[in-house]
């Protein structure tokens, strides 16, 4: 098992494609949160790809496609200083795209891209090949993952919390709501540096708040439950930390996923 991973999502200047998004969607709809809004390319070759510009040299070590309709075997990712650049650029990734074979209650697809390093590129190419459907997506995440030094401890909850529920009426009548079952966790790290609270979590919490949504990875290694160990959405309640034991600090993340 290595080390969960949390991730705040960074957003391009600019995303481009070879064939424009099928109508009514586009190509912003892979930064929407709202995970139901989803991106529907119009190319229905066995290829495809997307374009994404930062508008100057940002560092990437993760990227991953949520919520999609799996239509793709294969993930890859490039990286270069211009645009035309990325056709000659070497693969940093060439990978399944699916991030593990047991598919989410949803039924969709998510696909999970991780460097061993940080490679920093103005222009990045995410692409998709084997395609059997126009590729279709419900969020893009990329970015640089923060992976604590001492993984969480034991105490960590996995749960669902069901928004519809229902009410029994006068005469002992079940009456349903139409809603939908939503994941949440909740991880505890007891062991943070002083280093990492200032430098890492401090920064992370205070980008983030209760309103940005963020991924995380409760297990990156892969493994064919890969996907369920993937959580996207807001982190609730206190965003404090707390001054343990010399240089050691505690830290929650508790969280409800939209995926």
């Amino acid at each position: 098992m290595t080390n969960a991973f949390l991730l705040r999502p960074l957003v391009p200047s600019n995303i481009l494609a070879v064939e424009p998004a099928a109508a009514p969607t586009a190509y912003a709809d892979v930064l929407n949160d709202m995970i139901g809004v989803q991106y529907i390319s119009g190319n229905s070759a066995s290829t495809d790809l997307l374009d994404v510009d930062f508008g100057a040299a940002t560092a990437i070590d993760t990227v991953a496609l949520l919520q999609t309709n799996g239509s793709a075997a294969t993930l890859l990712l490039r990286g270069a200083t211009t645009r035309a650049g990325l056709d000659a650029a070497s693969d940093l990734l060439l990978q399944d795209f699916a991030a593990g074979s047991e598919l989410p209650t949803s039924g969709r697809t998510h696909a999970l891209g991780l460097l061993s390093a940080p490679q920093s590129f103005r222009w990045w190419r995410i692409g998709f090949q084997g395609l059997s459907a126009p590729i279709q997506i419900g969020r893009m995440v990329m970015g640089v993952r923060f992976t604590p030094e001492v993984n969480f401890s034991f105490g960590a909850s996995f749960g669902a919390t069901d928004l519809a529920g229902g009410e029994f009426n006068r005469r002992g009548i079940w009456l349903p709501q139409e809603g939908v079952v939503q994941r949440t966790i909740g991880l505890r790290w007891p062991h943070a540096t002083r280093t990492e609270s200032e430098m890492s979590i401090s920064r992370l919490l205070e980008q983030v708040g209760n309103r940005t949504h963020i991924l995380a990875c409760v297990d990156p290694d892969p493994h064919p439950q890969r996907q369920r160990r993937l959580y996207f959405g807001r982190l609730r309640g206190n965003l404090g930390q707390t001054w343990n034991i010399g240089h050691r600090f505690e830290w929650r993340a508790d969280l409800d996923s939209v995926i």
